[in-house]
């Protein structure tokens, strides 16, 4: 028995082939399992390092934020007239505003883009942002767009009312308030539908405002609205332009939604420190008298031409100096 045993094992000294092949199915397996491991934690190490880098930026953003004006943020004024429902003349030019009183003179230049390094918008050839002639303002809670201002009478010409989805209401002079956020250069038009991944195709997001003229949008890049990030192509007078719907919207894992006709479009700024770091900030006002607004800061990573990750941060600002 003994024996027999010996000369057993000595048979099996070697391995069979079929032994050798599962040994190395075995052996192969086990290292895509470690190269994946490696892979996933380079992949969540990466991440982390981008959600740490955009709330440093928010940080930095939002420390600026606490510190501005509330004429660096917004134009306000008063009535000078009674404003009507259906008033026809508000649509000639009869939305006035009262730029000589006292109380309100400083802040009703609303010709004025904001002034801080935040927005880094400048004239081509000044260092100043430009005059503006157009823009959306809130009398007490009714949106209106005015494409001109008259700057000799205080009033805003050519005026559009129902604008994101507010009713025309009565307004008193000079009880009513009248609130320009100086950060919304561009406002959609119609409203913009959540993305459709099966559409592929040319497509653009329509807006009032020229993204043409100053302050113009750089030719390619990021547009902010509300909680999505969007891939433009290049800026037309009346809007931006996209190339594929199904990837030029909700990019960065951020969500397609349907907007609303009036939501201010932000276009994202390249960060000057940080390569590969995308920023937007935005002010909605809470009330017409700019007492309090909401700010969101958003921080995306990537290249002009994919966008990996972005981050939304909120908050509230409180003006304390006028």
């Amino acid at each position: 028995m003994e024996m027999s045993l010996r000369t057993g094992a000595a048979d099996r000294a070697g391995l069979t082939l079929l032994e050798v092949l599962i040994a190395l199915g075995v052996f192969l397996l086990g290292a895509v399992g470690i190269v994946s491991l490696f892979v996933a934690a380079g992949v969540l190490h990466t991440d982390a390092t981008q959600r740490r880098k955009a709330a440093f930026i928010a940080e930095e953003v939002l420390a600026e934020v606490s510190g501005m004006r509330l004429r660096e943020v917004f134009a306000r004024t008063a009535l000078r007239a009674d404003l009507d429902v259906g008033d026809q003349a508000a649509l000639a030019g009869a939305v006035t505003a009262d730029s000589t009183a006292t109380h309100w003179e400083e802040a009703a230049n609303f010709d004025e883009y904001p002034l801080h390094e935040l927005f880094d918008i400048t004239d081509d050839t000044a260092d100043m942002p430009p005059d503006r002639t157009s823009g959306p303002i809130l009398i007490d809670s009714e949106w209106i767009w005015y494409e001109d201002l008259d700057e000799d009478d205080g009033r805003f010409l050519n005026c559009s009312r129902h604008m994101w989805g507010t009713e025309e209401a009565w307004h008193q002079a000079p009880l009513a308030h009248v609130l320009q956020p100086r950060t919304w250069y561009y406002v959609l038009r119609d409203d913009l539908d959540a993305a459709d991944p099966d559409e592929t195709g040319y497509g653009s997001i329509p807006v009032d405002g020229d993204p043409t003229a100053a302050p113009a949008a750089p030719g390619s890049g990021y547009v902010v609205v509300d909680r999505e990030w969007i891939r433009y192509s290049s800026p037309a007078s009346d809007g931006f332009n996209f190339t594929n719907e199904s990837q030029d919207r909700a990019v960065g894992e951020s969500t397609g939604s349907t907007h609303r006709a009036g939501t201010p479009v932000t276009v994202a700024r390249e960060h000057p420190d940080y390569v590969g770091a995308y920023y937007a900030l935005q002010f909605y006002p809470v009330n017409a008298t700019g007492s309090e607004a909401r700010v969101t800061v958003s921080v995306a990573y990537g290249t002009a031409a994919n966008l990996r990750r972005a981050f939304f941060f909120d908050t509230v600002y409180v003006p304390t100096k006028y």
